[in-house]
């Protein structure tokens, strides 16, 4: 068996990136609401030249390979690249827009499109328990958003807009890494490479770059260490991301995301400060910590059943 696919490996992997998308969350959103920071654009550049200038050094040590730039190459990483550019923005941007429970419930509505697009596209069947479990944490999420009494139509359309890419994103994630067999380490660096200039000018077009030059707590140490942090963890959640994926399923890798977003959502009570409780926000997100325990349990009948049924031969 190859190391890589091994099932600690597999475990690590998954479990990395729960806790670094965890820490990055409750960053982000400090970094976004409570320090009102002005772009969340600048902020999402700066994670992709941190990601960029890691794997380059890592390059140049002798520490990964990273294949030389070629027509091919490009052509098959931009559409990702585009599409990763509009999910880390949406995602941004709805991070900092709307209360960390909200978000985290209305970002679970994605899993309706990575299940189609898993079996328009590969063909991948799920069972009925799985597709109970994720109407259990949809309509959680329903539940949850109809106790808003802030509402926000542009946070919401951020989020809206996130889920799609993020289905998107997943899909050709798994697309590129086992159909042209690039590694995690190769889509990463390009994707890096190809993102940074683009949400440079973007961030160049929306007027923000002079707030983010002027913005007053750049010589506070603790925002610094909090802003250095968010871009040194994107290139770790980044990385679990696509390995993630690689080695399970774009939707294993958004349950698996749904499953820590329970966790950020009960903490996000009392991070950021926007966050007003209502008895059905709280219940919606009881609902939908419910699918999430359900779809477990059908991944593990699944697996079980599939190691049972693995034919035995004789030597």
């Amino acid at each position: 068996m190859v190391e890589g696919s091994s099932v600690l490996y597999k475990s690590v992997v998954v479990a990395g990136y729960a806790l670094s998308s965890i820490g990055i969350m409750f960053v982000n959103k400090v970094i976004l609401t409570s320090n009102k920071f002005p772009s969340p654009i600048f902020l999402a550049a700066s994670q992709m030249f941190m990601t960029f200038a890691v794997l380059l050094a890592f390059s140049i040590c002798g520490l990964v390979t990273i294949p030389r730039p070629s027509k091919n190459l490009i052509s098959k990483i931009i559409p990702f690249s585009c599409i990763y550019a509009i999910d880390v923005t949406m995602g941004l941007a709805g991070t900092g827009a709307i209360s960390l429970p909200l978000f985290s419930a209305l970002r679970r509505i994605s899993n309706f499109f990575i299940l189609f697009g898993e079996f328009y596209f590969f063909g991948k069947r799920h069972s009925i328990l799985t597709h109970a479990a994720l109407v259990t944490m949809v309509l959680g999420a329903f539940v949850a958003v109809s106790g808003d009494i802030n509402f926000d139509l542009k946070g919401y359309t951020f989020v809206f807009i996130n889920n799609f890419s993020t289905a998107a994103k997943g899909l050709l994630t798994k697309s590129r890494l086992s159909k042209y067999n690039y590694s995690s380490v190769t889509l990463l660096f390009y994707n890096s490479l190809f993102m940074y200039p683009f949400l440079a000018v973007l961030t160049i077009a929306t007027g923000k770059l002079q707030p983010v030059l002027e913005f007053p707590l750049w010589d506070d140490a603790l925002f610094v260490a909090g802003f250095l942090f968010s871009c040194l963890a994107a290139v770790t959640l980044q990385f679990l991301t696509f390995e993630c994926t690689r080695l399970t399923s774009a939707l294993t890798t958004s349950v698996v995301g749904v499953m820590k977003n329970t966790f950020v959502t009960y903490g996000g009570m009392f991070v950021g400060g926007d966050y007003i409780f209502t008895v059905l926000n709280f219940l919606g997100v009881t609902i939908s910590t419910i699918g999430a325990i359900i779809y477990g349990v059908s991944m593990y009948l699944g697996k079980r059943a599939q190691v049972e049924h693995i034919p035995v031969t004789s030597s």
